[in-house]
């Protein structure tokens, strides 16, 4: 649970059980006995032995309930179900966004995206820490993140696939949703330190998420209907499947957590988010090799020192083969064929770089 006592939409595949009951519920009393804050709570339980069913007392929209729960250890499957898919998360978004950050420094959709894979791959990292009473400052840098991660899927939209210069009404487009996500940062941990917790920002929040994640996909289709544009249309068509394959679980996850149900651990969501990411960052790497002017000018240079090398060795073949004795060049055809074959070789890999 995090510091408030409040429980988030995070656990086990098989724990706890009636999550709805618990998801998002504030623990107010451990076995009847008043407690303020999760380090209370910790203590009372690690006082019993594990199996031990202890009695919570929780508190969520305006409801006061009791349940009880068996004790249990937290072993290693427990953790890497839970703060273990948070850290895989974060650490392969954050792993894609600065490879693309490195590869294309210059372009303002890597650098977009570098930015976007920061928030991206820190708040989930700011997450494992939130049921550590200990880190009073990951509590609020998880939810500044959190609240900050919409914007900058409109801000990648407003790049990616298309380069378009931030100015005019793209500027204000750019403007709103940080500016939204800043208000909802300040709503959230406002409510979130509130005795009792309001958290109807964070649940709107949530919902935000969902709508920018849309808008981004929706623009993409949009783009791709629009344009004549070849390249264009190859990078969206390297994106869709990883938009498919973890947009709607991510989506799934985010409403569930938005409403009332709650019943699907929010990390579960994730899983499939960095395959999205590994699209999307897979089509900016490759923004050079859909720019057919750039291949056809390095074609071309390519071309013009491959024949400026093979008139020079045929020069250089025929200037030996007159001034040396007869037999002296038997192997000039061997040796042509391997510099032909080094050549090829050589000319591969650049091509492919581009």
């Amino acid at each position: 649970m995090m510091r408030n006592g409040v429980i988030p939409t995070v656990s086990g595949v098989d724990w706890p059980p009636h999550r709805q009951s618990f998801f998002h519920a504030q623990v107010i009393a451990v076995d009847g006995v008043p407690v303020d804050g999760s380090a209370t709570v910790y203590e009372a339980v690690a006082a019993q032995p594990a199996g031990t069913p202890i009695r919570y007392t929780l508190r969520k929209d305006g409801h006061t309930y009791d349940e009880t729960v068996r004790s249990m250890q937290f072993t290693l499957t427990d953790y890497l179900q839970t703060c273990g898919v948070l850290l895989l998360f974060g650490c392969a978004w954050l792993a894609f966004a600065l490879t693309i950050g490195f590869m294309q420094p210059h372009t303002s959709q890597a650098r977009v995206y570098l930015a976007q894979g920061f928030v991206a791959g820190l708040y989930p990292i700011a997450g494992i820490f939130l049921h550590r009473p200990d880190f009073p400052l990951a509590t609020i840098g998880y939810f500044a993140l959190e609240c900050i991660f919409p914007a900058t899927w409109i801000h990648l939209a407003l790049v990616f696939p298309v380069a378009r210069p931030i100015t005019g009404s793209r500027r204000l487009w750019l403007i709103i949703p940080y500016a939204l996500s800043a208000a909802l940062a300040v709503a959230v941990l406002l409510g979130f330190f509130r005795d009792p917790p309001v958290l109807a920002p964070l649940h709107a929040t949530y919902l935000y998420a969902v709508v920018t994640l849309l808008a981004f996909v929706a623009s993409l289709i949009i783009t791709f209907w629009r344009t004549d544009d070849l390249r264009v249309r190859l990078r969206i068509k390297a994106v869709l499947p990883g938009a498919i394959l973890a947009g709607t679980l991510a989506l799934l996850a985010l409403l569930d957590s938005a409403f009332s149900q709650r019943a699907l651990p929010v990390q579960f969501g994730l899983l499939l988010t960095p395959a999205f990411s590994a699209c999307v960052a897979y089509a900016i790497a490759k923004h050079d090799l859909f720019d057919i002017d750039r291949v056809i000018r390095q074609s071309f240079v390519y071309a013009t020192l491959s024949l400026a090398i093979t008139a020079l060795y045929a020069a250089a073949v025929t200037v030996l083969s007159r001034s040396l004795p007869g037999g002296a060049l038997v192997g000039s055809s061997v040796v042509g064929m391997t510099m032909s074959r080094n050549g090829s070789a050589d000319q591969r890999p650049a091509f492919q770089s581009s």
